[in-house]
């Protein structure tokens, strides 16, 4: 047995004790130096979530507040694009790149007691400035 400091891909670093041959140790460090972390592995996998359900860039936060926002941007994108069916196209991509751009979880923790028509008017009040 013996404790190793482990520098990850990500950057981080960890110290771990390892058992066994020294061979087998010295594959596992070799091994654990090519994968990230255990937090930044959860954290990328938190984001890929709600990146893959609605198409939308990962969210920035607290690993708690990026769980809420993911939900509460998924209803919303849903419910958006439910209205989406009714736009004209150009109306549409600019729906589409004002989403993309709330890449905070705080805004939309903020909003949520909004609904996707009240969103929509926020986005057209951005736009007119």
């Amino acid at each position: 047995m013996s404790k190793y400091e482990i520098t990850y891909k990500c950057g981080h670093k960890k110290t771990i004790e390892l058992f066994g041959k020294m061979s087998e140790r010295e594959n596992k460090i070799k091994w654990l130096e090519q994968q990230d972390c255990n937090d930044c592995k959860r954290l990328a996998g938190k984001n890929q979530k709600g990146k893959d359900l609605v198409g939308l860039p990962d969210l920035t936060g607290s690993d708690k507040q990026i769980d809420f926002a993911l939900q509460i941007r998924l209803k919303f994108v849903k419910d958006i694009r439910e209205l989406e069916l009714n736009m004209p196209d150009n109306a549409k991509n600019s729906v589409e790149a004002w989403l993309s751009s709330k890449t905070e979880s705080n805004w939309w923790i903020n909003n949520r007691c909004n609904n996707a028509k009240e969103l929509l008017v926020i986005n057209y009040a951005e736009i007119r400035g």
